[in-house]
């Protein structure tokens, strides 16, 4: 009988030590991952980078990544160095049609480029709301070009240029992740502070905002709506605002989500569209690696 009080405290301190190597091995550098802990693939930013089309009313294509280049873990927070890249291709007329290929014009495109650093304080998350409850700051400097397709003909005429460019900026955000029962309410908050000082960048500050709801209603399917906002405050141009969201279902996988949604946008384009205010609804697709 005197035995089994021994046995019992053997296995208690093997499982202690084994929960202890595994805290251990989950703190301290890595390479390669998620570029943030509450990822921006659902957000329906049109900054967001993954794979991404819309087919009506008018035709966008993207293409784009958010990697993870090295991360460093503690027991109470988590540091994430990360690159980040996306090319944006559409155009001023309506898609001519759908089926069985889209088609119509997309003879204007956009790149951005950049890296971020982001600050997720796990520990105070996870016992301020639960297992799925995350809190992140980031901080990314990215910058953004936009270019219409012409011929290489010197007489072409240059029809955008003297349009307002995006340059370089600045973007602190800050996200958290709230689990409601099996439904996660993610809140984000940015600002984009320009740097550059270029005479054809006239934009200064441009605060922006994402509410998304995702419903794990099931392990293959959850239902979603995402709702992105910001609003440029320009000098020497007019003011830009631009309210987009994403409802439809995202189905997860071990390498990332793919999204099938409606597509309703109301304010200024992008890029050399920026001076072009519509509403508009249509559908789409997303793939995202994280």
């Amino acid at each position: 009988m005197k035995a089994f009080p021994s046995l019992a405290m053997v296995l208690c301190c093997m499982l202690t030590t084994h929960a202890s190597a595994q805290q251990a091995r989950d703190t301290g550098f890595a390479f390669l991952g998620p570029a943030r802990e509450i990822s921006h693939s659902s957000s329906a930013s049109r900054d967001t980078a993954l794979v991404s089309a819309v087919f009506t009313p008018r035709l966008v294509r993207a293409a784009g990544g958010d990697f993870g280049i090295l991360s460093y873990a503690t027991d109470d927070f988590t540091l994430r160095l990360a690159a980040f890249g996306m090319l944006e291709l559409f155009g001023e007329g309506r898609a001519d049609h759908t089926l069985p290929f889209p088609s119509g014009d997309i003879g204007l495109w956009r790149g951005l480029f950049g890296y971020s650093i982001a600050w997720s304080l796990d520990t105070l998350a996870h016992k301020s709301c639960g297992a799925r409850c995350a809190l992140e700051g980031t901080v990314s400097f990215r910058h953004e070009s936009e270019h219409y397709t012409a011929s290489n003909d010197a007489t072409t005429e240059r029809r955008y240029v003297n349009y307002p460019h995006i340059g370089d900026f600045v973007m602190p955000d800050v996200a958290l992740r709230l689990p409601l029962g099996n439904v996660d309410l993610t809140v984000r908050t940015q600002a984009k502070i320009w740097t550059s000082r270029h005479q054809q960048t006239p934009y200064r500050f441009g605060p922006g905002g994402d509410v998304i709801v995702r419903w794990r209603l099931w392990d293959r399917v959850h239902p979603f709506t995402s709702t992105f906002a910001e609003y440029y405050f320009a000098s020497d141009a007019p003011n830009a605002y631009f309210v987009r969201n994403l409802t439809g279902v995202l189905i997860p996988s071990r390498y990332g989500d793919i999204s099938v949604h409606f597509v309703s946008e109301v304010g200024h384009g992008k890029g050399f569209m920026v001076l072009h205010k519509e509403a508009s609804f249509g559908f789409g697709m997303n793939f995202a690696f994280f």
